[in-house]
């Protein structure tokens, strides 16, 4: 199966969330027991290194809940220092047979703000 493309806009210095609800061809949620997720944007497919990584370990940033919901949490602390005006990314699940899906992937938008932390 091919990954999906969504494309994401992120504020910067604000928390994102992005809910989604992974289905098969009837509908259907698809169970997520035992998938461990990853998640990286990087300034450009090929880059050295990501702006951000988020994982499903406990307090990575991805939950995933039987069956099918996956939640992404990028927090104001981590958006805050997102300067690239676009980006890339894509969310893979990978399962304890040795498998690996990328479930979505896509632009990334940033949007400025004027208000930064300090």
């Amino acid at each position: 199966m091919a990954a999906g493309t969504h494309n994401i806009v992120i504020e910067q210095a604000a928390t994102f969330v992005l809910p989604l609800l992974w289905k098969d061809a009837d509908g259907d949620p698809i169970p997520l027991t035992g998938a461990v997720a990853r998640m990286q944007i990087r300034a450009a497919y090929g880059a050295a290194t990501a702006l951000i990584t988020l994982t499903s370990a406990p307090g990575g940033g991805i939950v995933l809940v039987d069956p099918g919901q996956i939640t992404i949490t990028i927090t104001d602390e981590q958006t805050d220092v997102l300067v690239n005006r676009s980006a890339v990314y894509d969310l893979r699940l990978d399962w304890p047979d040795g498998t690996s899906t990328r479930l979505i992937g896509g632009k990334v938008t940033i949007k400025p703000a004027a208000t930064l932390d300090a």
